[in-house]
């Protein structure tokens, strides 16, 4: 049943916002029970053309004290309140509004706003709630400079934080103080934060490439600071990072971080001051495993990049969301990808885009990057604006190379640097930098679904190799076909004795070549390639390679096509996907109950290989070898039987083990050493394939690979070979797994992010 109270609010009706604040001071006494928030906004018209003079002010929950309008009260016939906000009448071109309105933090159960978390006092203003703080045109394309004094008890909040570099404390009347901040560079009101609360504080400093000295704090619950120095390390790479490759320094004198234990968002970029759940900031080898400490670094630098890409340059709407997520999930990839395998960090974000972004995709919530209307603007926050965002910027800078697509991005900052723009901006400024023309780029922020390429190919007598493309697209919601999209798609070829071949493209300049990037913009493109060595057979195709557009290809490989790819291409990401494929179709017979004797000799030759000849990359080799995930499984099969999934991916973990149990068995004893624990990709790759060749051990259930897992969990000097060698046990009803469990718990019930855990345990046995 539709509920007829529900209003939509649509992109085609975005009008510029007819007054606009240029500057705001804030003055709020902070306390738990009631807040005041005084505010000064000095206003102007945007338009003067427009005959309008009355000014809507966005409010929720909040108690108006007094109205002044340059100094002077206004008068109840002046304004009307409203539920949602005030609406001020007859109001001049350019003037100063006083606001003084309160409110109580700990009624606050919007999490919106100012509200309390622990003992502390905090805010989270993201996407709409800094009208729940003081009335004020609450949207993103206002960006005007601040000015806060924050008042409270100093007993109760000893540390007072906001945006931008603080200018002033001092000590008051009646046990309170102050403190003054001054952010200089003109921000979106969603930007604005403040805590005040006791926190343990660790400090750093990042000394950047013009030699200015910044202060780096981040805040903590007490006795937590020594958890937080990965936190810390991490932010300073992030920093240095950005200013090698985009030459972005910071531009303020204080980076603070906060972590509070309940903050219900993850993390949040707010100028200068990011506030964070806890559980990605702290981090100990005894509490985390590898993948908490890979979160952690993916969640502050993404964070801090926001400082250029969302909050520096922001969002016009709320609509052009991707416009500064799907840009800062980018350049997060691009900074981890700097960090390890770029291959293996291409393989997760893959099977992270498959295994969410696709599903939202096709199924009955699917929408564009830049959908066309919302209810609700906190469901805006999806995979799709996310993930699919990252990809249409990841495809910009395939189509232009790493040069002038950073050339672009200089050049977008420097065009809207403290203004509010739009996805067409971004690409106007990249096409404007590289003179390159972006043809139906845009149709990636506007229509939804995930494209499908059919492929067609013939290799002639005359060594030439024929490529037919189509674009497959769905009707759209007016039944008319969408329109052919942008989709770069790199290509090699590879022979069977020969391996990697080089080719040229029919008819044109470009040189022979190992890799060529097809840029399809129609619904049809034929393309031929000449040029293969005199001895080569028919060559391989090898389509889509480091997954270089989010499309799905539907190209049939043979058994011995894989099984070719995973042992001559170079690339890592095509290598895994082949391996994958294969091991997708294993599995699909299988629970289907057809017969795959085929397949099983030839998957079997494939984990041969990778084993004997890719274990430089310990992480790479984790991944090729472990079961596909679950949700990419599930999107291929007809009928979901959840008990016949869960025993195929078992039988075939066991039939691996069955058939290399002495070179598994070999390899997991050559890198269960207990070593010092370290957080480097080389270290976590050496954990990371061991508890994968240790879940491979245990595929039986049998009691001596009971035992080899119970051993690693009581003999690991980590979190992370504890954790696996646990969710190996917890598979189980074994005497073994009830003794670890009560250990865990008896040793990890005082600390909440171990708890957790524990409790994650009990709830998937």
């Amino acid at each position: 049943m539709k509920n007829k109270n529900i209003t939509k609010t649509y992109l085609k009706d975005y009008l510029p916002p007819i007054f606009c604040v240029e500057s705001v001071e804030l003055t709020l006494e902070l306390d738990s029970k009631q807040t005041i928030v005084t505010s000064e906004l000095t206003i102007y018209k945007n338009k003067k053309n427009i005959k309008k003079n009355s000014l809507w002010l966005d409010g929720i929950g909040l108690e108006l004290i007094s109205l002044k309008l340059n100094g002077l009260c206004l008068s109840k016939k002046q304004y009307i309140i409203k539920k949602n906000g005030i609406e001020i009448r007859n109001v001049p071109d350019n003037f100063i509004l006083t606001i003084q309105n309160s409110l109580s933090p700990e009624n606050n159960k919007a999490f919106q706003g100012i509200y309390i978390s622990g003992k502390n006092i905090c805010t989270q203003c993201e996407a709409e709630g800094f009208r729940r703080i003081t009335y004020y045109p609450d949207r993103p394309d206002i960006l005007s400079n601040y000015k806060v004094k924050l008042i409270a008890n100093k007993k109760n909040y000893p540390i007072l934080l906001s945006n931008g570099n603080c200018v002033e404390k001092g000590i008051l009347e009646n046990e309170k103080h102050f403190a003054v901040w001054h952010d200089p560079f003109p921000k979106p009101c969603y930007l604005f934060a403040v805590v005040a609360g006791t926190f343990d504080i660790l400090s750093g400093t990042f000394r950047s490439k013009s030699n200015k000295l910044v202060a780096l704090k981040l805040f903590v619950s007490k006795d937590k600071k020594k958890h937080a120095q990965y936190a810390l390390k991490c932010l300073q790479n992030a920093m240095k990072w950005d200013e090698d490759y985009y030459n972005l320094e910071y531009d303020l004198d204080e980076f603070n971080i906060v972590a509070i234990s309940d903050f219900n968002m993850g993390a949040m970029e707010n100028k200068s001051l990011n506030i964070f759940n806890e559980k990605y900031v702290l981090a100990d080898p005894l509490i985390s495993t590898d993948e908490d400490y890979e979160s952690i670094e993916s969640i502050v630098a993404h964070e801090y990049f926001h400082n250029w890409t969302g909050n520096r340059v922001t969002c016009r709407d709320w609509f052009q969301l991707s416009l500064k997520e799907g840009l800062t999930v980018y350049r997060e990839q691009q900074f981890l990808a700097s960090t390890k395998s770029k291959s293996v960090q291409r393989i997760k974000e893959v099977i992270f885009l498959r295994s969410m972004q696709f599903i939202e995709d096709n199924g009955p919530l699917a929408h564009s990057v830049r959908p066309q209307s919302y209810s609700e603007i906190n469901n805006f926050y999806t995979y799709t604006v996310y993930e699919k965002g990252s990809e249409i910027i990841r495809m910009i800078n395939t189509l232009l190379g790493d040069k002038l697509f950073r050339k672009g991005i200089k050049l977008y900052l420097k065009k809207f640097d403290g203004k509010a723009a739009t996805c067409e901006n971004l690409v106007q400024a990249m096409e404007e930098a590289s003179k390159i023309k972006l043809k139906n780029i845009m149709l990636w922020y506007d229509q939804p679904g995930t494209p499908k390429i059919r492929l067609d190919a013939k290799f002639d007598k005359n060594k030439i190799y024929s490529l037919k493309l189509k674009q497959l697209t769905k009707e759209s919601s007016k039944n008319t076909p969408q329109k052919p999209m942008n989709i770069p798609l790199r290509i090699s070829f590879i022979d069977p004795v020969l391996g990697s071949v080089k080719s040229k493209i029919k008819h044109s300049k470009s040189k022979s070549e190992k890799t060529h990037l097809l840029n399809l913009t129609e619904r049809e493109t034929q393309i031929q390639f000449t040029g293969f060595p005199k001895n080569c057979s028919k060559p391989l195709i090898v389509l889509n390679k480091g997954f270089s557009s989010p499309v799905q290809t539907i190209f049939k490989y043979s058994l011995e096509d894989l099984n070719n790819i995973v042992k001559l291409e170079p690339d890592g990401f095509s290598k895994w996907n082949a391996i994958q494929e294969l091991t997708l179709r294993i599995l699909e017979k299988r629970i289907s109950g057809k017969n795959c004797n085929d397949e099983l000799p030839i998957y079997l030759e494939s984990m041969n290989y990778i084993l004997d000849n890719q274990i430089e990359d310990e992480s790479w080799v984790a991944e090729a070898i472990k079961n596909p995930n679950l949700a990419i499984l599930e999107q291929r099969l007809k009928n979901i039987d959840p008990i016949a999934i869960y025993h195929s991916r078992n039988w075939l973990d066991n039939f691996l083990y069955i058939n290399l149990e002495t070179k598994l068995i070999r390899l997991y004893r050559s890198i269960n050493k207990q070593d010092k624990y370290m957080i480097n990709y080389k270290s976590i790759g050496k954990r990371k394939l061991k508890n994968t060749v240790l879940n491979l051990i245990s595929s039986n259930g049998d009691e001596s690979s009971l035992e080899i897992a119970y051993k690693q969990y009581e003999t690991s000097n980590n979190m992370t070979d504890k954790w696996e060698a646990l969710k190996v046990l917890n598979k189980t009803k074994s005497e073994l797994r009830e003794k670890a469990l009560k250990d865990f718990y008896k040793k990890c019930n005082k600390n909440e992010l171990t708890i957790d855990k524990w409790l994650s345990l009990e709830a998937t046995h």
